[in-house]
């Protein structure tokens, strides 16, 4: 897990988003609701949030607070989940969880070519840490 101090991570965020348009601020209860939202959508897919989630969503308010409106915010690719997999063997032993929790056919992925990974990597090796600073 990457680790980085507040400056750091405002660097690191400018670095990738420099040939994309700019990220924006969103105001908290889109947040609150695209989190929560986000983690409702995994579970139909049989994902839990990460372990560190038990800690950081005393971050926010409870879901089930009333005083936080619901928002319907959008998940998935054209009605369907979606699985960004970092690597056919991720794809294959994610895909059986998908399959009980969704069903044959009723989710999409991506999965990186062999030749994608290079690519990664080769960036990654030409990224030291003077680029993010």
């Amino acid at each position: 897990m990457l680790m980085l101090e507040p400056i750091d991570y405002k660097a690191y965020l400018d670095h990738l988003c420099e040939d994309k348009p700019p990220l924006d601020e969103v105001d908290y209860v889109t947040a609150h609701n695209w989190i929560f939202n986000s983690i409702a959508y995994g579970e139909e897919a049989g994902f839990s949030p990460h372990k560190s989630f038990g800690i950081t969503k005393y971050m926010l308010e409870d879901d089930e607070d009333e005083s936080i409106p619901i928002i319907d915010t959008p998940n998935g690719h054209d009605g369907k989940h979606l699985l960004v997999a970092d690597s056919m063997a991720e794809f294959l032993r994610l895909e059986p969880q998908l399959e009980k929790h969704l069903g044959e056919g009723n989710y999409d992925f991506i999965i990186p070519t062999p030749e994608d990974d290079m690519d990664e990597w080769d960036e990654m090796d030409e990224t030291d840490e003077t680029d993010l600073q």
